[in-house]
């Protein structure tokens, strides 16, 4: 019966020390580049650089920092991709359009290295015709294949698919970044 017990004693710890590898792999992911943080460091801001806000913007109830444009844009950050990186942000209109007539905004993130351009994200957000956009809508982008290399990443906005309507088109990147695990 002994060796009931330790066996018992030895199957316990190795859960025990299984759930803590687990817990510390999934917690090592960290933040490589908070684009809000780094605003000012954005290597282009058009059409103007005053378009631009940055600010906690809350979303059915949701805060996060934010970087708000209102009129279609174009936002970059050079930087070096990290291993095992990914481009993550939450994408929304602000409140005050939601019951305004217009036709969203198409929200796109892109990454430019050895003068080749990648599309990497393409959402429209439309909450005046769409009530499930009415929210932080999330988008997430793989990095890995641009790992070690020196690049753009851009975050645009533009109109919805209607043409050029811009009304109320008061885009919000949530709390844009690049995370690395």
């Amino acid at each position: 019966m002994a060796w009931l017990r330790w066996f018992s004693l030895g199957l316990l710890l190795g859960l025990s020390a299984l759930s803590l590898w687990r817990r510390l792999d999934h917690s090592t992911q960290g933040i490589a580049a908070d684009f809000v943080q780094q605003f000012e460091n954005a290597s282009l801001r058009r059409p103007d650089p005053d378009v631009f806000a940055v600010r906690d913007v809350s979303i059915s109830g949701l805060s996060k920092p934010s970087i708000t444009v209102q009129q279609p844009s174009r936002i970059a950050w050079d930087l070096t991709v990290p291993g095992n990186a990914w481009v993550e942000a939450e994408l929304a209109l602000q409140e005050a359009a939601w019951t305004l007539a217009g036709d969203g905004v198409l929200f796109r993130i892109g990454i430019s290295f050895d003068g080749r351009y990648d599309e990497l994200v393409t959402q429209v957000v439309n909450p005046f015709v769409l009530p499930d956009d009415r929210r932080w809508v999330p988008v997430v982008a793989d990095l890995s294949p641009y790992a070690g290399r020196a690049v753009s990443l851009i975050f645009n906005t533009r109109p919805g698919l209607e043409g050029d309507n811009r009304d109320h088109d008061l885009a919000v990147w949530g709390a844009p970044r690049v995370a690395t695990r």
